[in-house]
């Protein structure tokens, strides 16, 4: 073989290891992006699920007030109000919404028929 046969192959070889160094650059550089973009992905996750929970946190304490606002509504009625007075309003109540009322009293019915039920 040639002096210029040898330094030809030469040539080559170093051609084909920067062609592949470069390819290998590149492909590191895509792989460094994705990883970034996957980064990017995972951190914007973890942002709406702490949102998510922020918010479903407000809602339950928002949910909490409410419960505790109709409870203490319903000590104060019940504190002013005597017998008749209830009576009187359950009757108003009825006439307004009579469907709501039967079921509202089927659904009594049944639970204290549960309850005194003795098999159990």
């Amino acid at each position: 073989m040639s002096t210029h046969d040898g330094d030809m192959l030469s040539d080559a070889g170093n051609y084909l290891g920067d062609a592949g160094r470069s390819a290998f650059k590149a492909a590191g550089s895509r792989m460094d992006g994705a990883m970034d973009a996957a980064s990017d992905t995972l951190e914007q996750g973890k942002e709406r699920l702490r949102d998510g929970a922020r918010e479903a946190g407000d809602s339950l304490h928002r949910a909490q007030r409410g419960a505790t606002r109709a409870w203490s509504d319903s000590v104060d009625y019940f504190r002013a109000s005597d017998a008749r007075d209830m009576l009187s309003d359950v009757r108003n109540l009825a006439r307004k919404h009579p469907g709501k009322s039967l079921m509202a009293v089927a659904a009594i019915g049944f639970f204290v028929g549960r309850a005194l039920r003795k098999d159990d």
